[in-house]
């Protein structure tokens, strides 16, 4: 399967998050919308959106800057078995687009 995810962090704390999924078609992929919220909290991230039912997902952030921000989350153990034994973590990367 291959996937992209774009998120945008807009003001007043507002999430958009939309999916496209290539992996059927390239040519003929469909954007999926997802709202949320996010905030920061000291040097914790909390988003919520449609796949965390409401529920705050927690993350440290690791870099922010003007270019790129960094999170990083311990492995859910829901989702642990999709990863190799060694996985204890998951980190995620943002890069500003102009």
């Amino acid at each position: 399967m291959l996937f992209r995810w774009i998120f945008e962090f807009l003001t007043n704390g507002v999430l958009k998050q939309t999916d496209y999924d290539y992996s059927s078609n390239a040519n003929d992929c469909e954007a999926n919308d997802i709202n949320g919220t996010w905030k920061i909290e000291g040097e914790t991230l909390k988003l919520t959106n449609d796949y965390t039912n409401g529920q705050e997902e927690i993350f440290t952030i690791k870099k922010l800057d003007d270019t790129s921000f960094e999170i990083q989350q311990p492995l859910p153990k829901d989702v642990a078995d999709e990863y190799e034994l060694n996985v204890v973590s998951l980190k995620y990367v943002f890069n500003r687009v102009k």
